[in-house]
């Protein structure tokens, strides 16, 4: 890569479609933007600009290893392209580590032009495909040579592959197994009969197979396996370091007697670690220091031959060194105070335990601590066994007591102390106050009571009762003094009047206590007033009642009053009273029977209904109740019936189309519609109710004929496979109705009969093939076959549809070649068919006399059956300036392989070393142009140019290379003309002939510039022949060797470009 710079712009290999689309995208930019400086802010160019920086991004971040952020990214630019339809970035060339290769892409996807795959499959012993066993059994394991080698370009890398075990007959996988992770074939002992079974070991990828059987003899012995393990458990210290364990595993053959018979034989085991903290190698295990939390593992020991079941184990752990015991102890009581009655205990809850941490996270379960519980004075007893329940004696004093309990921890002599205090006794008064009756209800009549009243203060001492003192009361009437007197002297004694009136009466007296109490209570009195009654009456003039079929009504009067006695003697006259309808059976309120309704009106009840508009005789019955009553309501019966109508049900239903035709091989359904489902009411000749779109189901005749259902409304049919005697079909689909099957409509289906023929084709590579051939590509070959198809439906169905193969029928002089078209060159042709092989040819000598020529390969059995025609060409075009279209053979596979499976991982973006100063001058102007906004958009439009100008190179279009770099060069010098800017050289040595070396600076490059002196103007220029065209002409001055002009010139890179944007 030494003729590039920026070499180590490394992109993913898979990105390599992307990459080449944006930079055919950056050519259109840079054309658009030459065009017309406003064409540089149009969306599609400023959205170019902006994915090709995202790409660089996703690069740089891809590098910078953070994957997910570096596709995210990638991604977005993906989608972003997708609006740019016809990018076809074809076929091209990219450099790859140390070479360039050939890419095509198509759309996304790439693959590489000169891409050659080979696998090797073969046995390092030989022995292993032919295995012999004594019946015993045993553990082989394959040495297979398995391996995949891939060439691009010119390199070359090689990749193992796995590969299938597969038995040729499963039942072997009784006494047969094999593992996948070790190449491992466990042979089970064998105590039946001799046994053989095949086998295949089938590379992946390529399929390639090897071949081996196994051989068996029958063992009358049996096998005894044993397996030592020292020790059982290992702990490794918290500092870390490793243990030795030791394991004996073998096998021994046992005889009849159950004894060994030989040898102990060795049998393989696999010992490894269940965590990624243990290390095992060997027999010895080892950890790390562990500052993390404790760690418990395990060895585990596999034997493949005793299988999964036999599997051991060595158990492992490892303490932390940030261990530590913490001790907790919380002591605490329901309540600190004891009540001077010694009534109510205390409660004591101890917590007490121990807990290991690591880093301080506890670890495992917390440890029970014992402890002790005690009284510091004596007063607090308990009997209880867990030391829960704490009591006091009563306290007879008037002092407050105290205690305190004492726990102590056992292991950490933790101590937790609790007061406790005991109130002193309590002396207190109580006065009771209370009456047996607090609601009195004499009679009218009047009455005398006499009221229980307990009044006196109750002495307590700790809440015991001690004396009772009697207390006096008062009592006075409040309301109801007109009929409520109190005896004096005898205030519990009440005399209440006799009630007149026919109201009730109330009153109320208060009780006083007196002393220092003032308690009080309340004696309500309500007394009833005279006897006061009403009788009710309720009748109806009509009970039944009839109603025509037609609308109808009637009007029915009702009595409902009530009258007062007082006393039993009656007093005023009637008073009417409100009634009401409640329905208690009968149908005939339905609308379809004609809506029979019945509501109170005043004194009446109001009856009306429409026409019945059905052939029954209905009614309805209504309870007609009193509103009030002194009881249980008064309540008559109504019935009310409804004439019958003559009702008739009519249903159509009709199809728009009721014929079908359908051909022998349907592609397609036919859709049919109906158009009236409908169903009407006639009441009494005249139509009431119409309803339509009613549910309507179809059925088939025939089970060829497949129908949908209402909402799907098709009709399908199966492929007419009628054959050899073809033959048309019809069938029917009867349409008829959910609600009355009677009622139908009925679709004709008719099917053509199936086309059935023999058919000979003469398939090349399963295709018409048609070569194009240049200088370097001058011949090419195709497979054939010649196929036999019997085609019923345009549907090959012989041989599973894929015809009967008769290649190899037609042996030589079977098939006859005419070649045809190709005028007067058919000698530089040369082209036929090889039976043997089943191959076509064509290959041409060329020629130098035409640009095109032609050739047309007929191919044809003797027998007619059997032809095709393949049509070749001949261009003397150079192929690098046209299109080259080739068709791809099928026998030929080509691969890509994506990121993961190709030998490339990624390819470079380079700058060609051409443009190296180029592209240094143009970052030191946009370095240069900050501060200045103006300069700043033209470095920035130049830079953008420069990106084209790489694409430009990439796609090798020598017409826009020319246009971007004029563009650029004719930038560089203005702005260097503009600037002052000069181009510094030094003196680097002078040859024998006066020649002069020297080395530009701009670039740090160290190149070969040949000067001489003109002897007309004195100045030095470079030499016409030079290999360099860098130098310009130079002059001295003040003894300094000066550039007499600014910036490239013009004979290397042209004038520059008028139409370039200078805005």
């Amino acid at each position: 890569m030494e003729n590039t710079v920026l070499h180590n712009i490394k992109v993913p290999i898979d990105w390599v479609c992307t990459y080449r689309q944006i930079q055919s995208l950056l050519i259109d930019y840079g054309v658009s933007a030459i065009a017309g400086c406003d064409n540089v802010c149009n969306n599609k160019n400023k959205d170019i600009i902006q994915l090709w920086n995202l790409f660089k991004n996703a690069v740089y971040v891809y590098y910078r290893e953070d994957v997910d952020k570096a596709n995210h990214i990638y991604d977005f630019v993906v989608r972003g392209l997708k609006k740019y339809t016809g990018v076809n970035v074809g076929t091209s060339t990219i450099r790859v580590e140390d070479s360039e290769v050939e890419v095509t892409c198509t759309g996304d996807k790439y693959q590489f032009a000169d891409t050659n795959t080979n696998y090797v499959f073969q046995a390092n012993d030989e022995s292993q495909l032919n295995i012999q066993d004594n019946g015993l059994g045993q553990t082989l394991y394959f040495n297979i040579k398995s391996q995949k080698i891939i060439s691009i370009g010119s390199k070359e890398e090689t990749f193992n592959i796995g590969y299938d075990f597969v038995l040729n007959n499963s039942e072997d996988a009784s006494w047969l197994s094999y593992t996948d992770s070790n190449n491992a074939l466990i042979i089970r002992e064998n105590k039946l009969k001799a046994r053989v079974a095949e086998f295949k070991l089938v590379q992946y990828e390529s399929g390639n197979i090897l071949k081996g059987k196994v051989t068996q003899e029958v063992n009358d012995y049996t096998y005894r396996y044993t397996i030592n393990i020292d020790p059982t458990s290992i702990e490794i210290p918290a500092e870390g370091g490793s243990k030795v364990f030791t394991i004996e595993s073998y096998k021994e053959l046992i005889g009849e007697e159950g004894t060994p018979i030989g040898d102990k034989i060795n049998v393989p085991y696999n010992a490894y670690s269940s965590s990624i903290y243990f290390k095992v190698k060997g027999n010895r295990v080892s950890a790390e220091a562990n500052t993390e939390e404790i760690r418990s593992a395990a060895i585990i020991i596999e034997r493949d031959e005793v299988g999964i079941s036999g599997n051991k184990k060595i158990d492992l752990h490892q303490d932390s060194l940030n261990k530590e015991i913490r001790y907790r102890l919380v002591a605490s009581v329901d309540n600190n105070t004891i009540n001077a009655d010694g009534a109510n205990p205390i409660t004591l809850t101890v917590e007490s335990y121990k807990e290991t941490y690591v880093n301080g996270v506890a670890q495992g379960d917390k440890t029970n601590i014992p402890y002790t519980a005690s009284s510091d004075k004596g007063l607090l007893k308990n009997n209880t066994s867990d030391k829960a329940k704490w009591y006091m004696s009563a306290n007879d004093t008037t002092n407050v007591r105290t205690d305190s309990i004492i726990i102590k921890q056992m292991e950490s002599n933790k101590t937790e102390i609790i007061d406790i205090k005991q109130n002193s006794a309590q002396e207190e008064i109580n006065y009771i106050f209370t009456v047996d009756q607090k609601n009195l209800t004499p009679p009218s009549s009047g009455q005398n009571v006499i009221l229980n009243v307990q009044s006196y203060k109750q002495h307590y001492v700790n809440g015991k009762p001690t004396i009772k003192t009697p207390v006096s009361y008062i009592g006075s009437v409040v309301t109801g003094n007109d009929f409520i007197t109190i005896q004096d002297g005898l205030p519990n004694s009440i005399t209440v009047a006799p009630n007149s009136g026919e109201d009730e009466r109330t009153g109320k007296i208060v009780y006083t206590q007196q002393a220092e109490s003032d308690k009080t209570l309340e004696v309500r009195i309500v007394q009833s007033g005279a006897s006061v009654r009403y009788t009710y009456h309720l009748s109806i003039h009509d009970n039944e009642v009839s109603l025509a079929n037609t609308a109808d009504s009637r009007t029915i009067s009702v009595e409902s009053y009530r009258q007062k006695y007082v006393n039993d003697a009656p007093e005023g006259g009637r008073e009417n009273i409100d009634f009401y309808l409640s329905q208690t059976g009968g149908n005939a309120g339905e609308s379809k029977y004609g809506g029979v309704t019945a509501s109170v009106q005043g004194t009446n009840i109001y009856i009306t209904s429409e026409l019945n508009q059905t052939d029954e005789t209905v009614s309805v019955q209504y309870d007609v109740i009193q509103a009030q009553s002194s009881g249980v309501a008064n309540t008559e019966k109504l019935t009310i019936t409804k004439a019958s109508s003559t009702v008739e049900d009519q249903y159509f239903i009709e199809a728009r189309e009721t014929n079908f035709e359908f051909e022998a091989k349907p592609y397609s359904n036919i859709y049919f519609e109906i158009t009236r489902a409908e169903h009407r009411r006639v009441v009494n000749g005249q139509t009431v109710s119409v309803e339509d779109n009613l549910s309507w189901e179809p059925i088939s005749n025939a089970d060829w004929i497949h129908v949908g259902n209402q909402n799907e409304r098709y009709i399908k049919c199966d492929e007419n496979k009628i054959y050899p005697n073809v033959q048309e079909r019809s069938g029917t689909v009867t349409v008829r109705l959910v609600a009355n099957n009677s009622t139908s409509v009925t679709l004709n289906v008719h099917q053509q009969r199936a086309t059935y023929k023999t058919v000979y084709v003469f398939y090349v590579d399963d295709a018409d093939v048609s070569w194009e051939f240049y200088p370097g590509y001058d011949s090419a070959e195709a497979n054939y076959r010649l196929v036999k198809e019997e085609v019923l439906n345009e549907t090959v169905i012989n041989n599973n549809g894929n015809g009967e193969d008769q290649t190899s029928n037609y042996t030589a002089g079977k098939i006859k070649t005419t070649i045809s078209s190709c005028g007067i060159y058919c000698d530089n042709w040369n082209a036929g068919l090889n039976t043997y092989t089943h191959k076509v040819y064509v290959s041409t000598t060329g020629s130098n006399d035409t640009e095109m020529m032609h050739l047309n390969l007929k191919c044809q059995s003797t027998d007619g059956r059997y032809s095709t025609s393949i049509f070749a060409s001949w261009s003397n075009y150079d192929p690098t300036y046209r299109t080259i279209r080739s068709r791809t053979i099928r026998s030929r596979t080509i691969r890509s392989y994506k990121h993961d499976k190709s030998i490339y991982d990624f390819f470079y973006h380079y700058v060609p070393k051409e443009l190296k100063c180029v592209y240094t001058d143009l970052i030191k102007i946009f370095i240069n142009a900050h501060g200045d906004n103006y300069k700043l958009r033209k470095a920035v439009y130049n830079l953008n140019i420069f990106q084209s100008l790489i694409a430009a190179y990439f796609f090798e279009d020598i017409k826009k290379i020319n246009l971007f770099l004029e563009c650029i060069i004719g930038f560089i010098n203005n702005y260097f003309k503009e600037n002052d800017i000069f181009y510094e050289y030094r003196l680097n040595g002078i040859e024998d002939n006066g020649h002069v070396y020297l080395d530009i600076l701009p670039c740090q490059d160290k190149t070969d510039v040949k000067l001489e002196l003109d002897a007309k103007t004195g100045h030095l220029h470079e030499i016409d022949k030079s290999t360099n065209k860098q130098a310009i002409d130079f002059e001295f001055e003040n003894d300094n060797l000066i550039a007499v002009r600014h910036g490239y010139r013009k004979e290397r890179f042209g004038k520059s470009n008028s139409n370039c944007c200078n805005s």
